[in-house]
């Protein structure tokens, strides 16, 4: 019994000080990362008050300010652990020039949001979080939601000077960045449903930048027998001649799939497989019909497959 007293005994103190180490390192990260925005913060300010970015625009040919344009200085996420001091010589330029590139510390990023900071006059926000990325790891492992394992912290600055106060609206004036520079994802549009918040018109994923990508279902193949004209997709019959369609599909994250085959006259069957044939015979009561065959893919999540050329025959009766 004091063998047992002991060891359970000392399992409880290397918890305690396993989790106490925890829990240091979590801060120390947060209060590391903080301080490392914040410096950088001041390295702006004092840039701008040296006017040491001049000779950067002018390098780039950038003398003269029409209107209330002017050279504007930025802090801006590049992704969801670097981030850019960079200067737009010009209002809303997509070329701005670097300053220094700098990276947050290990087990910390950023969350979703809130892309930087600017020099002007307005509060703009971003929210740092440690130790995420184990969160989200025993959460998909162990289904198990382990929300107390990451930790966060606002920062908040109004023209270069950290603040205290923040509403959730700063979070949407930093400057313009990529999808990544987001915490967002450029979801493909063939294999990929974009899910959650949006943004739009930004370069390089105009339109498909949203918080999180669900794999959609896909059409590998559908082709018919007699075979289609393989570079126009395009299969001529005589009337009352039967199409033989088959389709080869993968279910994506789903686990299973159900197989919708549109003929196009009216007519459609549905299909319960990864893989499957369906025969359908095309009937016309004009001198010539045509009639565009699809198949469309849902996962058991609901998630619907995206229409392409490869969904799709075209079907001519003569």
């Amino acid at each position: 019994m004091r063998i047992i007293r002991f060891f359970l005994k000392f399992t409880v103190i290397m918890m305690v000080l396993a989790v106490s180490v925890f829990l240091l390192a979590r801060e120390a990260l947060l209060l590391s990362a903080s301080h490392t925005l914040k410096g950088s913060l001041s390295e702006l300010v004092l840039i701008s008050n040296r006017g040491s970015y001049a000779s950067s625009c002018r390098a780039k040919g950038i003398t003269d300010y029409v209107g209330s344009s002017h050279p504007v200085l930025q802090l801006r996420f590049i992704s969801d652990t670097e981030y850019v001091l960079e200067v737009n010589c010009v209002e809303n330029s997509v070329e701005p020039v670097l300053l220094m590139q700098k990276t947050l510390p290990p087990f910390v990023q950023k969350k979703q949001g809130g892309s930087g900071f600017t020099l002007e006059p307005q509060r703009s926000a971003v929210e740092l979080v440690a130790f995420q990325e184990i969160e989200d790891l025993i959460d998909s492992w162990l289904f198990f939601d382990a929300d107390f394992i990451a930790r966060s912290v606002s920062i908040t600055a109004e023209a270069g000077e950290v603040i205290d106060a923040s509403t959730p609206f700063d979070y949407e004036n930093g400057p313009i960045t990529s999808c990544s520079g987001y915490g967002y994802f450029c979801c493909d549009a063939v294999s990929q449903k974009g899910v959650g918040d949006s943004i739009t018109g930004l370069t390089g994923c105009e339109k498909s930048c949203y918080s999180q990508c669900v794999s959609r279902p896909l059409v590998l193949s559908f082709t018919t027998s007699p075979f289609f004209e393989f570079t126009t997709r395009t299969l001529a019959i005589r009337k009352g001649e039967a199409v033989e369609f088959s389709y080869v599909s993968d279910p994506g994250s789903g686990n299973t799939v159900r197989v919708t085959i549109d003929f196009g006259d009216g007519e459609s069957e549905v299909l319960q497989t990864e893989t499957g044939t369906a025969v359908h015979t095309y009937r016309c009561a004009a001198a010539n019909c045509e009639y565009t065959a699809t198949v469309r893919l849902v996962d058991n999540w609901g998630v619907e497959s995206s229409p392409t050329e490869v969904s799709k025959v075209t079907i001519r009766v003569q």
